[in-house]
């Protein structure tokens, strides 16, 4: 029998905060928010945009010190004149660096906007071997994760080279996405959106959770919930150090 629509919710109080978190099953009136917070804690595409920034920015203000020099030697004018000159040459630095960085956010947004993350409710939601959480308090999404509960069908993502590369066991989900809101963290909300995870997963017949870890802070948060190192491999694309983590959930 076809597995039925999945739909969740649970709201678990709260001593750090005194206000009451909610997990819930994704809507689409929350996907400009979760895009958001996303995209702006996506450190590796940020990193390739501040590098190309950073150079660009250098040969620039080589150029500007160099010219200014030139103009101040030919019309012998004082030290006086010259810090003038530099002045202006700050002034054009900071200035070019907030229009690159304007033009950084709108280029990072449209390259985002072709991801998984472009359209939640088209990649996780019409799918019933995916689904995807959000976390709520106080009105305001804080949080949001994935889960593929059937692997296999990753190859229907936008990028699913990275996926292609492996032998996936079908019995196994995957988390996809997990984000927590800087201002959110240590305060329960990866734990409740995982909890969903594992639930959602074990309902759908998987049995273990595998998870992806960039960072030592990520390491440790799944090392946590029980979660064991599997393997540590290089990412296909970008230079992160992906460590795959496993927990195999108990029978029912």
């Amino acid at each position: 029998m076809a597995p039925t629509k999945y739909s969740y919710s649970k709201t678990l109080s709260s001593a750090r905060t005194g206000q009451p978190l909610t997990v819930r099953s994704f809507q689409e009136r929350d996907q400009d928010a979760l895009f958001d917070l996303w995209s702006s804690g996506n450190a590796t595409v940020r990193a390739r945009l501040q590098s190309s920034t950073r150079m660009f920015l250098l040969g620039g203000v080589l150029g500007c010190v160099v010219l200014t020099v030139v103009v101040c030697n030919h019309l012998r004018k004082g030290w006086g004149t010259t810090a003038l000159y530099m002045v202006a040459v700050m002034a054009q630095y900071w200035t070019l660096k907030w229009l690159l960085g304007q033009r950084n956010k709108v280029a990072y947004k449209r390259w985002a906007k072709q991801g998984d993350m472009g359209n939640i409710y088209k990649t996780f939601v019409l799918h019933k071997s995916r689904h995807f959480w959000v976390a709520e308090r106080g009105g305001k999404v804080v949080g949001g994760v994935g889960c593929h509960a059937r692997p296999h069908d990753y190859l229907d993502l936008p990028d699913s080279t990275y996926y292609q590369s492996r032998v996936i066991r079908n019995s196994e989900a995957h988390v996809f996405r997990l984000i927590v809101a800087p201002g959110a963290r240590r305060g329960g909300v990866g734990s409740a959106l995982m909890e969903a995870v594992e639930g959602f997963a074990r309902e759908r017949g998987a049995r273990s959770v595998r998870a992806e870890a960039a960072s030592m802070t990520a390491l440790a948060f799944f090392g946590s919930l029980g979660y064991d190192l599997v393997h540590s491999e290089t990412k296909l694309q970008g230079t992160a150090r992906a460590r795959t983590l496993e927990k195999v959930l108990p029978a029912r």
